[in-house]
């Protein structure tokens, strides 16, 4: 019988599986595959619900297998058998510390299955409400995530708040500049740079490996404004670099090892008042190369630190190099900084400290300001699957909440008689229905303590494997007020999904079911 049962509940959770995913289709696929559909919309694809299907079928099959088979041992020994149930731990806590009846009661029945007749599948239905709560807040810690990579554009390689042009006078003397800058109110350091990228390569981009991979060039540093690193660390030497994810796995290389950069000499220019003076005409053009060590993998950032993106690469997160002046110049011994990257304190005003920047620029004549950089919802396609976590949260919830209520209403249904003799010795039906709301309480209380750990370290998991995916730094978040107000809402739900089972329980006729028992 109980085979048959969980066969019927197999076949309606399978015909709501496909009815569900059905009209789910319609917000598939997501990111950039959404917009090559040629064909968005509802979608039903036979193979795959077919076999979605029957698995549904099968695993609920599976899991009821050897719970009906114990109740088929239990049958006929109930007596005997319910000797042997363990009263809870838990429970007799509660009972020490001085608890309700109510409160005592309800935590037992969420924690003692009983045996026979009256046998109750606690812990597959305390499991499949831990499920819940797992998947509900690894969706929280992942959509958090989420919205701190949205906030934080030093994740995609800005990790600088403005940009000082200082020019590249031979007379400039870039540490004083950086010096003057540095006793701003609200700035926390700055980093020597090339920003310009045209006088420099001329003809070509920079070149990589042995295949010559042409890739965009950020020049920064060292200083205290650093690249965003993935993996090892950020170059200082004039003979290290670091590449992006993607890079790196162009050239077949790994962090640690050795490659040949190929680039031109450029023009040395002189400036003197509004005009440039270029020196060194003949030998513009020449090529160059230099061995680099591989120090890290990280973000150069999208379209920055070059003028913009070179029209010869392929730029996009996850493609470029990072080096340093002193590195450059190994490649063009003409080149110079010409830039300064500002980073403001993190308790700074950014439109104050800012402001304040290009005062001083305009009073010491140091040169423009800039503060652009690309959103990272520019260089992301991220916000087609903004909500999605949260939305996939909801259905599970959902599910979590349809399993406590079932096993709430089973539990009523077979404590009949226990509740019967509660009613005979006394209890109101006040407290009847606080015994099932304790239960359900007991229940999501066990599955928070266990199920919200284990979410948040699956949520900075996934987050890390799709970070990964989209080259970024995999900084995970979690929002401390978005679990407390999972765990209030987690307990509100209980409540309410009691309420049903708790009525029926508390209007049981004590006599009419001991008769018929």
């Amino acid at each position: 019988m109980t085979i048959i049962r969980a066969a019927f509940i197999g076949l309606v959770a399978m015909a709501m599986a496909v009815v569900v995913a059905f009209f789910l289709s319609v917000l598939t696929p997501i990111g950039l595959a959404r917009d090559l559909e040629p064909s968005p919309g509802l979608h039903a694809d036979a193979v795959t619900l077919g076999v979605g299907a029957v698995l549904t079928v099968v695993l609920t099959l599976a899991l009821i297998a050897v719970p009906a088979w114990l109740i088929a041992r239990s049958v006929g020994s109930g007596a005997r058998r319910r000797s042997l149930v363990r009263p809870s731990r838990v429970a007799a806590t509660v009972s020490r510390a001085g608890g309700s009846i109510p409160a005592i009661v309800g935590v037992r029945m969420a924690l003692e299955r009983d045996r026979g007749r009256e046998a109750v599948p606690v812990r597959t239905g305390v499991l499949g409400v831990v499920v819940g709560v797992v998947v509900l807040c690894a969706a929280v810690g992942f959509s958090a995530s989420l919205h701190h990579l949205l906030e934080s554009p030093r994740l995609i390689g800005y990790t600088w708040d403005a940009i000082v042009f200082v020019g590249e006078e031979d007379s400039l003397d870039v540490d004083a500049v950086a010096a003057e800058i540095e006793m701003i109110s609200g700035v926390a350091g700055t980093t020597p740079g090339v920003f310009v990228f045209g006088p420099f390569f001329t003809d070509r981009p920079l070149l990589l490996g042995s295949h010559r991979r042409a890739v965009d060039l950020l020049v920064i540093g060292p200083g205290r404004v650093h690249p965003a690193v993935i993996d090892g660390r950020a170059p200082i030497g004039a003979d290290e670099i670091l590449l992006g994810p993607e890079t790196l796995q162009e050239v077949g290389l790994e962090v640690g090892d050795t490659l040949t950069a190929f680039g031109q000499v450029g023009p040395d220019i002189r400036v003197e008042g509004e005009k440039s003076i270029v020196l060194n005409e003949p030998d513009v053009g020449k090529g160059t190369s230099a061995r680099f060590r591989i120090v890290g993998s990280g973000v150069p950032p999208f379209g920055a630190g070059a003028g913009g993106a070179d029209p010869r690469t392929e730029s996009r997160l996850g493609r470029g190099a990072v080096m340093t002046v002193a590195g450059l110049q190994r490649l063009n011994p003409v080149a110079r900084p010409n830039a300064l990257y500002v980073r403001f304190t993190d308790r700074a005003d950014r439109s104050s400290a800012l402001a304040a920047l290009r005062r001083e620029a305009r009073a010491g004549g140091i040169g423009e300001v800039s503060s652009d950089s690309v959103s990272t919802e520019e260089a992301l396609d991220v916000e087609q699957i903004d909500e999605f976590p949260l939305v996939l949260a909801g259905l599970v919830a959902f599910v979590a909440a349809c399993v406590l209520a079932h096993l709430l209403v089973t539990s009523t249904r077979a404590r009949r008689r226990d509740f019967a003799v509660l009613r005979a010795l006394g209890f109101r039906r006040r407290q009847v229905r606080g015994v099932i709301t304790w239960q359900a309480v007991t229940i999501v209380a066990i599955a928070l303590v266990v199920g919200m750990p284990l979410g948040v370290v699956l949520g900075r998991w996934g987050w890390q494997l799709y970070a990964g995916t989209i080259n970024v730094v995999p900084e995970a978040a979690v929002s401390g007020l978005a679990l407390v107000m999972t765990a209030i809402g987690a307990i509100a739900v209980a409540n309410l999904v009691a309420a049903l089972p708790a009525r029926t329980a508390a209007h049981t006729r004590p006599a009419v079911v001991l008769r018929s028992e």
